[in-house]
């Protein structure tokens, strides 16, 4: 069970890091937050104070907002989870998505690019977007084709 820590990462004295965990440069784990086991923060994302963030990836920029939990899910580049949230288990978050404080994603659930979830909403299961929404934001991405 190997774990890394980027130099430039800044992970509180008072987190708590449960290996195998990857976190890479430029990202910052907060006051009491606890990162693993097999957990993978990918550059410049950030986990808040009180946060849990357990056998999941974050992709590039996500920021967790403070007492959220995000447990065996993934989580796209750019998106923000509020403060309080909960993202169930085995969920996709994609990327770009704006998840409003506590509000609970379902297990299982897909939500698309870019998507919005309000203040206090409860979302189950997949949610889509007209590919046309966002194809053209993703056109000169290095990540999407």
């Amino acid at each position: 069970s190997r774990s890394a820590v980027a130099k430039s990462a800044k992970i509180h004295q008072q987190a708590k890091l449960i290996p195998p965990y990857i976190i890479e440069e430029g990202c910052t784990v907060g006051r009491n937050a606890v990162i693993g086991p097999f957990t993978h923060l990918m550059h410049d994302s950030f986990v808040a104070e009180g946060s849990i963030v357990s056998e999941s990836i974050l992709f590039e920029g996500v920021q967790v907002g403070e007492n959220s939990k995000v447990v065996r899910s993934f989580v796209d580049g750019a998106a923000t989870i509020g403060r309080g949230v909960h993202v169930g288990e085995y969920s996709l978050v994609g990327y770009g998505c704006k998840i409003g404080d506590k509000a609970r994603v379902g297990a299982n659930s897909k939500l698309f690019p870019f998507l919005k979830v309000n203040k206090n909403a409860r979302v189950n299961g997949t949610i889509e977007t007209d590919e046309k929404l966002y194809k053209e934001k993703f056109k000169d991405s290095c990540y999407w084709l």
